[in-house]
């Protein structure tokens, strides 16, 4: 799965402020961009600061006075203020200075600042309010995606008194002081963690990597090293997300009388048996399913057909073949011509990736993972035919939204390619190369084709 990066003020902030090496999935605006936000933000500014106080004061951290200006600066608006003032806290983070619990607050005001930015407010407000008006309350939410944090933590009515959900994050769980945060918030309602709980996810993940690692088994990307004790420990984005994945599962087995509901950040493995789709996101049910009942998997394409055809149009369906879908690629965001073009302009005429493409792109292919799960889990040939049909529809939208990710494209094409589709499969290649041109993963690919 590619990861979706930070522009750079962001990402070192993500990077260090967890102190993971976690590159996390992001969807943020050029700092050099400025314009006017929308009136929500310097308000929610003001909400965080009060939030960020509560927390300094239970805790009793000493707090670097940098954090109080950068919350003043962005409760003004002056967001030119406010990115240089996060610079220096970000440095003074990189270099193993002040870091706390105070970070959680923080980066909740930075991700919000990103969402609001990196999307006109239609788009904004249409994500946040769908994901909340899907969860019910009292439920648990974990946020996957930078939006998925900041934007839904805007929205919501109170993050701390958990109005109308108590609101998680999977990226962070392997950060102490993110543990710390969540539990100095929602200790007495919700079971987090513990630093013992902690030490113990590192010490299994280190006992299970080793195992792996004799085996020839670590995933793709999933480096570790050698700590002081002997014991493997993470050293990526990859291995650190197992970390999350063991937290996570604690979370869920600790809190039995909790609904859970997921923005997939990355694909975690034991999740796969419980989850079905929930409007933008997933729903995590308490037992696994034994399958995707027909009415799930009818309500999830009625409600994708809806997002797609307020997006771009109403002439995608299940129906629409490949090379009809891959002219629709090449002609409106390849050629930028909106000739005959019923869906909206804003969205698909954004500069590259913007405007809710890549959340929207990487929302449906959460989704599409699951379908991909349950088609390479399926028990009989008519389950498996049934979930590679839905696997197929939900690449096409998901690239229909958001053709700028290769590795979506290149999974797309090689889901065909093992179908004996090498017609489709070319052609859908062909479209790819010419949203990606510079791509080497899709010239490999081209020339294993041919």
């Amino acid at each position: 799965m590619n990861i979706i990066h930070l522009p750079w003020r962001f990402r070192v902030a993500v990077v260090v402020l967890l102190a993971l090496g976690l590159d996390d999935l992001s969807f943020g605006a050029d700092p050099a961009e400025q314009r006017t936000l929308d009136p929500r933000l310097p308000k929610y500014f003001v909400t965080k600061e009060r939030e960020a106080r509560a927390l300094a004061k239970q805790l009793n951290l000493q707090v670097q006075s940098e954090v109080w200006d950068y919350f003043d600066a962005g409760s003004k608006g002056d967001w030119t203020t406010a990115n240089t003032l996060f610079d220096g806290i970000s440095r003074k983070w990189r270099q193993g200075q002040n870091n706390s619990p105070i970070a959680g607050p923080v980066l909740e005001a930075v991700l919000a600042y990103e969402g609001f930015s990196s999307m006109e407010m239609k788009f904004a407000d249409s994500f946040a309010r769908d994901i909340i008006d899907s969860i019910p309350p009292g439920s648990i939410y974990f946020g996957g995606t930078d939006p998925g944090r900041g934007l839904v933590t805007a929205f919501v009515r109170s993050l701390p008194e958990a109005k109308p959900f108590f609101v998680l994050s999977q990226n962070p769980l392997g950060d102490r002081t993110y543990l710390d945060y969540v539990r100095a918030m929602y200790g007495q309602r919700l079971y987090i963690p513990s630093a013992g709980d902690w030490q113990k996810a590192l010490d299994d993940y280190a006992a299970d990597a080793k195992a792996r690692m004799d085996a020839d088994e670590l995933k793709p990307g999933e480096n570790v090293s050698e700590g002081e004790n002997g014991k493997l420990k993470p050293a990526s984005g990859i291995a650190w997300m197992e970390v999350n994945a063991l937290l996570a599962k604690l979370i869920f087995d600790k809190n039995p009388r909790h609904e859970f509901y997921i923005e997939e950040s990355m694909p975690m493995d034991w999740m796969y048996p419980h989850l079905s789709p929930n409007g933008l996101i997933l729903k995590l049910n308490r037992k696994p399913l034994g399958t995707l009942s027909e009415r799930i998997v009818a309500d999830d394409r009625e409600y994708w057909n809806e997002q797609t055809k307020r997006l771009i149009g109403d002439w995608l369906t299940n129906e629409t073949p490949v090379n009809a879908f891959s002219e629709f690629v090449e002609k409106v965001y390849g050629d930028k011509n909106l000739d005959g073009f019923k869906g909206d302009e804003d969205y698909v005429m954004a500069r590259r990736g913007r405007n809710g493409q890549l959340i929207f792109g990487h929302l449906r292919l959460g989704q599409a993972h699951v379908y991909e799960w349950r088609m390479n889990h399926a028990t009989t040939p008519a389950e498996k035919e049934r979930m590679t049909r839905e696997l197929d529809f939900a690449y096409r939208q998901v690239i229909a939204l958001n053709p700028y990710e290769v590795e979506t494209v290149k999974r797309y094409v090689v889901l065909l390619r093992d179908q004996e589709r090498l017609t489709d499969a070319r052609r859908m290649l062909k479209a790819g190369r010419v949203i990606n041109p510079r791509s080497t993963r899709l010239q490999e690919l081209a020339a294993e084709l041919n």
